[in-house]
């Protein structure tokens, strides 16, 4: 049931962005974390379906540079373009 209401949510806000000509995707850094049917990793994300792509969590670093929180083996350098 709650895999159908996330599915159903996502459907909306898709059909809602392409209205509106962008589609965001959301992509958690614990998502990585997860085991079975919750475990959403980058190559689960369909470029065709996303305008923009918003990956939380990031940190600032104090020399303003940005640094991703975790460390996954190479996670942006396996997105698909």
């Amino acid at each position: 049931m709650r895999l159908w209401i996330c599915f159903m949510t996502v459907s909306s806000i898709i059909a809602v962005a392409k209205a509106q000509g962008r589609v965001v995707c959301y992509f958690a850094s614990w998502s990585l974390t997860r085991t079975g049917d919750d475990q959403y990793r980058i190559e689960d994300i369909d470029p065709s379906l996303c305008t923009h792509v918003i990956y939380a969590f990031a940190d600032l670093a104090s020399d303003g540079t940005i640094r991703v929180r975790r460390s996954f083996n190479g996670l942006f350098l396996r997105i698909r373009y």
